[in-house]
């Protein structure tokens, strides 16, 4: 006997989240998790921006008293995780030779 799974006509429901579509959040739930995310980021901008933040920020980094854990996750919520760029830099040895017929 075939898996069902293995039938054209199966759809695996894995990738389905409740009350949405394949991949993506559904329904009520998913309109109140991007809202909640918007929040977080403008309060944590918010704290980030302001100049008594940023005063204290400095005391902080001169004393090493600093929670590096926790500045770390103010600023990827504020302003996301930071670009990666990975420079590759690998000489290729070429040898060129050219035949010229007479």
């Amino acid at each position: 006997m075939a898996s069902p799974l293995k039938t054209p006509t199966a759809k695996s429901k894995a990738n389905l989240k409740q009350g949405g579509q394949p991949g993506r959040p559904g329904g009520k739930a998913g309109k109140e998790k991007r809202e909640q995310e918007k929040e977080v980021r403008r309060i944590s901008r918010k704290l980030l921006l302001s100049p008594k933040y940023q005063k204290t920020l400095k005391q902080r980094l001169e004393s090493g008293a600093i929670q590096p854990g926790v500045e770390a996750m103010l600023w990827y919520y504020s302003f996301g995780k930071p670009p990666e760029t990975i420079e590759q830099k690998v000489v290729v040895p070429v040898r060129i030779q050219h035949q010229y017929s007479e």
